[in-house]
């Protein structure tokens, strides 16, 4: 008789030790405790991190049993399943393709990449080597997202009509923020775009279907910064230094046409005082309305006129179990965070790696979200953009039943 998912073991190799890695290894060390069901035991084994005293420190922080400066040793190593990294952008590919070569699942940070043709290389490496692949997308699993796909499938809304996201923060807007990898298009790829920007992109192929074209704007509001003293990212420079030119946007603005005929508009940025992760959307269909706002993570406003002129608008739900069965609580209210959609989304690599169910959002929809800002960049100098392939390239499979 084989084994349960429940009897067995995945061993989990972390790459990188910045701030979003303790998102991961809390995801690993909790799956199973927090989502129950028949979820493997993790053991969470070694991380990797060029620096060595970061290595050694976020090990033990995080709760792994051993740390090692070399990580294509790490994904090498006979004693690890499933891989996450949480790198700076432009090694999520050789990384991703390397683990994948391995036969190691691969859980990956978003944007998957820095440009769609590494994007699709790393979607070719890992289903010709037959592995579990993931992107954190991790706003899919909000419950209270969720539940807005549920009204949408169910025909609630009628035909969607329009779609409009933000995404806004403000850590940009400090010039004493050094020129680090995230201010180089070398490095990063797109910078607001595709930082925080291939969030709402995801979330409105998830919600509304593929996009068929787009027109953008961008903007480089602080267009030299500070050089970095130490390899911390957001380590504040303080005085006169040296600094160097930024080559990649602060702010976004596009509109897009999906293949269904919806309008979108989208707005994205680093640079809004006050925004700290400001992150919305609102739908609007034939029959109905909804609205979420992230700050307000555990709310949707949904309007389904009923015809009486007396109670017409937006009502509140506060999302529970009878929203979305994922919500982990026995009564509406309770709500959950950020830490938890990833630990949702951990929930579901894992068991896609222990069972063979489908793992969504997986590299094609990180290749397809980046086909998008790459159709945004493009248009600010031509015009309407289209988006390009809506299936993989020739030689992929296409994932199916992404929920």
């Amino acid at each position: 008789m084989g084994r349960t998912a429940r009897t067995q073991v995945i061993n989990v190799g972390l790459i990188g030790a910045g701030a979003i890695a303790r998102a991961h290894a809390l995801g690993y060390a909790g799956a199973r405790t927090y989502c129950g069901g028949d979820l493997p035991t993790v053991r969470l084994r070694r991380v990797a991190e060029a620096d060595a005293a970061l290595a050694r420190s976020a090990a033990e922080r995080l709760g792994f049993e051993d740390w090692t400066t070399d990580w294509e040793a790490l994904v090498a190593s006979s004693d690890i399943d499933a891989v996450s990294i949480v790198t700076p952008n432009f090694l999520h590919a050789p990384m991703a393709i390397a683990a994948a070569a391995a036969g190691k699942h691969v859980f990956c940070e978003k944007p998957l990449a820095t440009t769609a043709a590494d994007a699709a290389r790393m979607v070719r490496a890992a289903e010709s080597a037959g592995i579990v692949h993931a992107v954190d997308f991790n706003y899919r699993k909000v419950p209270a997202v969720q539940f807005i796909r549920r009204l949408i499938v169910e025909g609630r809304l009628g035909a969607l009509r329009q779609f409009r996201a933000a995404y806004l923060q403000d850590w940009g807007n400090d010039l004493r923020i050094p020129r680090s990898w995230k201010f180089q298009a070398e490095k990063n790829g797109p910078g607001a775009l595709g930082g925080v920007g291939c969030h709402i992109i995801d979330l409105a192929r998830f919600l509304v279907g593929e996009f068929d074209r787009v027109v953008a704007t961008t903007e480089i509001w602080v267009k030299e910064r500070p050089l970095p003293r130490s390899s911390h990212t957001f380590e504040l420079v303080e005085g006169a230094t040296e600094t160097a030119p930024v080559d990649v946007d602060d702010t976004a603005c596009f509109l897009a046409r999906f293949e269904s005929g919806a309008i979108g508009v989208f707005e994205v940025t680093r640079c809004a005082p006050g925004r700290k992760n400001y992150m919305s959307i609102e739908i609007h269909g034939m029959r109905g309305s909804v609205a979420f706002d992230y700050e307000r993570a555990n709310e949707v406003k949904v309007c389904l006129p009923d015809g009486d002129a007396a109670t017409d608008g937006f009502a509140t739900v506060i999302v529970g179990p009878a929203q979305d069965q994922s919500a982990p609580w026995a009564f509406a209210g309770l709500g959950v965070g950020f830490a938890e959609t990833v630990i949702f989304q951990i929930r579901d690599f894992l068991t896609a790696i222990a069972t063979g169910a489908p793992m969504s959002p997986d590299f094609v929809d990180g290749w397809r979200a980046q086909l998008v800002i790459e159709a945004v960049l493009r248009s600010e100098a031509a015009g309407w953009a289209r988006v390009g392939a809506p299936s993989p390239p020739p030689g992929l499979t296409p994932a199916s039943g992404r929920t």
